[in-house]
Order: C-alpha cells, then sequence, then structure tokens
C-alpha cells in the first residue's frame, strides 16, 4: 500500500473521521438518554439511574478521545511520545472491551508512528476476544526479532477476513470500520517494516 496522494488522503481521512464518528455515538447518546431522564421525572432512582448514565457515557467519551488522539491524532505535534502516554491510551480503549490488557512495554519515549501501530494492533486484538481474554503487547528483544507483538489469547477468537486481508496485503481500507487497521499498514509500509500475522486456536499474534 503506497502512501495516500491528492483524493486519496481526503478519502482515508473521511474514513478516520466516519470511524470516530460512528465509535463516539453510543456513549453521546447516552448522555442524552440521562438529560431526557432528568427532565422528565424528580423520581430519586430515575435521578440516580440518569447521573449513573451521565457518569459512564461521559467516561467512556473520554477515553476513547483521548485513546484516538494517539492512535490516528498528532498528540502534541512531537515525532515522539512518552511511552506511559501510550500503555494509559492502550488502557482506556481496553477498559471498554471484554479482554484484561498486559502491557510489557517500557515507559521511555517511542517514535510516534511506532504508537500509532500498537494502539491500533491493540484496538483490533481487542475486537477480536468477543468473550474475553488477555491482550499482551511487548517489545522484542534486540537482535534479530527485535520489534513489538501483540498478541491475544482467549476461549474464542474472532478476526474478521476483511481485516486479515487488510493486513496481509498492506492494501487500504474499504470502509470506516477497518480505518484503524489500514493505517498500522500505511505506516508499516512508509517505515518499510513487516508485519506478521498468525492465527491459532485461542490466539491471534502479530509482530512488526
Amino acid at each position: 500500500m503506497t502512501a495516500p496522494q491528492g483524493g486519496d488522503k481526503q478519502a482515508f481521512a473521511a474514513l478516520i473521521a466516519s470511524k470516530l464518528c460512528h465509535d463516539l455515538i453510543s456513549p453521546v447518546a447516552a448522555l442524552g438518554n440521562a438529560l431526557e431522564l432528568l427532565e422528565m421525572d424528580n423520581d430519586a432512582d430515575t435521578q440516580a439511574a440518569a447521573m449513573a448514565l451521565i457518569h459512564d457515557g461521559a467516561g467512556q467519551a473520554a477515553r476513547r478521545l483521548r485513546f484516538y488522539r494517539v492512535a490516528f491524532g498528532a498528540a502534541g505535534g512531537s515525532h515522539e511520545i512518552d511511552g506511559r502516554e501510550v500503555a494509559e491510551a492502550a488502557t482506556d480503549f481496553v477498559t471498554d472491551a471484554k479482554p484484561d490488557l498486559d502491557w510489557q512495554v517500557g515507559a521511555e519515549p517511542m517514535p510516534l508512528p511506532q504508537a500509532k501501530m500498537l494502539l491500533n494492533l491493540t484496538a483490533l486484538i481487542a475486537e477480536a476476544l468477543p468473550r474475553g481474554g488477555t491482550v499482551c503487547v511487548q517489545e522484542l528483544a534486540a537482535g534479530d526479532e527485535a520489534g513489538f507483538e501483540v498478541k491475544g489469547t482467549g476461549p474464542m477468537v474472532r478476526l474478521s477476513d476483511d481485516y486479515a486481508e487488510v493486513l496481509e496485503n498492506m492494501r487500504g481500507p474499504d470502509g470506516a470500520r477497518e480505518a484503524g487497521v489500514g493505517l498500522v499498514g500505511l505506516i508499516a509500509t512508509q517505515l518499510g517494516v513487516s508485519l506478521s500475522l498468525n492465527v491459532d486456536e485461542g490466539s491471534l499474534t502479530i509482530r512488526f
């Protein structure tokens, strides 16, 4: 997959914008529903339920925005980002997903493109574990195997064929749902980094 040019850049940006809107609709809608409850009924239980909806919706929206700020954005405009901020962004995403997160990457600064790859692959694998499990992100030892590994293990691993094709063929995304995976392939191509994908019963591993 080559770097987007001209209209392709606009199309890719539109897909990312569509994904952000899609993923933020649910928590923002929860806030609207909560406000309707507050206006309709002064009952103490209803008020408590509305406040719980506001708390949950606002928290989820904030976590998703913090995640996407790094996964898709410029994150302050620097070429590097603190490893702790990357870990926090990954935690923000997995908090609202089924699996647990085992983050084994150091706190030292890392290039922003690598951070984007790690975060989008973390999100991909978290979504591929619909019954829970663990997403383990680690930096591989120096040498021939230097790089990163993102591995998901759980009772069910479900990777869509579209996602797998985008990763294996380094092609652009066909829709907003694949925007994060497409960005991984785009960055890998620009950096000259190879991706390896391995799916077994109960596990999914991606290395770069």
